[in-house]
């Protein structure tokens, strides 16, 4: 697999998860009332490759040692002084989607309101920055 595979692999992936369909939700409607999920994407992609030159194929330990018994049946190998030796290439790839949940829209009677979602990951933040106002103002005094 070459570089040009792989960078068109990682286009196919996008391609198929972006655009609105991802963001927003299937509405889903109840009585006279629409809701329509909102998310957050994000996406990252990393890959890497190498190549090396090939490197000659060197003899076994076993092959320069002289045998007791003569080893008939198992051919015998030798490098071709003449057969160039083959380069290597290696390389691999990765990736995520992460999606988030921020809010919900609602639609009623033509009108359409916002509600966003409240995480505990804000809640603690919140608490945070709160507890060290109070830290700091308490200081001051």
């Amino acid at each position: 697999m070459n570089l040009h595979d792989i960078t068109s692999q990682i286009r196919k992936v996008i391609q198929e998860f972006a655009g609105a369909e991802i963001i927003f939700g299937n509405p889903v409607s109840i009585k006279d009332v629409t809701l329509i999920s909102v998310t957050r994407a994000a996406f990252g992609f990393g890959g890497g490759g190498g190549s090396s030159p090939g490197k000659p194929n060197k003899k076994n330990k076993a092959d320069s040692e002289p045998a007791t018994e003569p080893l008939e049946d198992l051919p015998q190998e030798e490098a071709d002084p003449k057969q160039k030796p083959q380069a290597s290439f290696g390389g691999s790839g990765g990736g995520g989607l992460k999606l988030e949940p921020i809010g919900i829209f609602l639609i009623k009677n033509d009108r359409a309101r916002f509600y966003p979602v409240i995480s505990f990951k804000h809640i603690i933040s919140l608490f945070g920055v709160l507890g060290f106002l109070i830290f700091r103002l308490a200081r001051r005094k």
